[in-house]
């Protein structure tokens, strides 16, 4: 409470960490009941009245999937979840892959997007320069020499920009075109990270974190083999597929580990299975003949 209170009355920055719940004492001034008293301005913090300055800023954090806050209090909070999503997740493992295969090519698009950048921003501020000498100039537009000339070069320097941004545009397309090589293997990296992730489902126990897939990922990376092109991302996704599997197997219950293999091959393959079969397999459903046996 009293780093809470030091925050609230110096402007500071506080992080809540680990929360399951909103505190009582945190209403007030997550809802900003700000008071005016003279000049100053206060909020209620449990039983004490303290200054408020305008600079504190407070977040709350939790690795909780779904927190109990009440709709009052939910309503006045911005919820921010960085949990990881597919999309996101197969950009990272493609970056990652792309690093180790071809790093020159991650540098060369990192590059030109920073150059394409400073085009942009050089070209608005071109485009701002023009307006303020249109704005500040005096007499007639067609004698002034010197805007005149001014305006020429701007847009000289104008069309140069232009033309260097539909270049960079369409090398861009030529290096994504590169990049999206090794697309597969990072669309099923993703694809597998959530298969694992839903093995919580079936046992609360069974939890893996992001840190130590994407170990068995880099792990996978760096294995040698001849093959080229598509043979090298085929058999790096292979690889892959081994060693996330062999190492998940040594965390389950040795009864769970068949249940494993049928859970992954539905995830990656679902159309080998027919309708309701998976869920006979897991025991998610109970079939007709099981009710009238008991």
């Amino acid at each position: 409470m009293m780093a809470l209170e030091l925050a609230v009355r110096f402007g500071k920055t506080l992080v809540v960490q680990e929360i399951d719940t909103i505190d009582p004492a945190l209403v007030p001034i997550l809802r900003k009941d700000i008071l005016s008293q003279g000049s100053r301005a206060t909020i209620q913090v449990g039983e004490k009245t303290l200054d408020f300055n305008e600079d504190f800023r407070l977040n709350l954090t939790t690795r909780n999937r779904d927190p109990f806050i009440i709709p009052a209090v939910r309503s006045i909070l911005t919820l921010v979840n960085f949990s990881p999503r597919r999309a996101g997740l197969k950009g990272q493992l493609l970056a990652r892959t792309i690093q180790h295969e071809k790093p020159e090519l991650e540098e060369r698009k990192s590059k030109l997007l920073a150059q394409e950048e400073a085009q942009k921003v050089e070209l608005s501020k071109l485009e701002d320069q023009l307006l303020k000498e249109l704005a500040e100039s005096k007499g007639s537009l067609l004698e002034n020499k010197s805007l005149i000339e001014s305006l020429n070069e701007t847009k000289s320097r104008s069309i140069t920009i232009t033309e260097a941004l539909v270049e960079s545009h369409n090398l861009q397309i030529s290096l994504d075109e590169e990049r999206n090589l090794f697309l597969p293997l990072a669309e099923s990296g993703s694809l597998l990270y959530f298969v694992i992730k839903d093995l919580s489902k079936i046992n609360t126990m069974y939890r893996f974190s992001l840190h130590s897939f994407l170990n068995i990922f880099e792990q996978a990376l760096t294995t040698e083999d001849s093959n080229k092109g598509q043979q090298r991302i085929q058999y790096l996704s292979n690889k892959f597929k081994v060693l996330l599997y062999e190492s998940i197997c040594r965390s389950l219950f040795k009864s769970d580990r068949l249940m494993f293999a049928i859970h992954l091959v539905h995830g990656l393959y679902p159309d080998m299975f027919k309708e309701k079969e998976y869920e006979l397999f897991a025991g998610l459903i109970v079939t007709g003949n099981m009710l009238k046996r008991r």
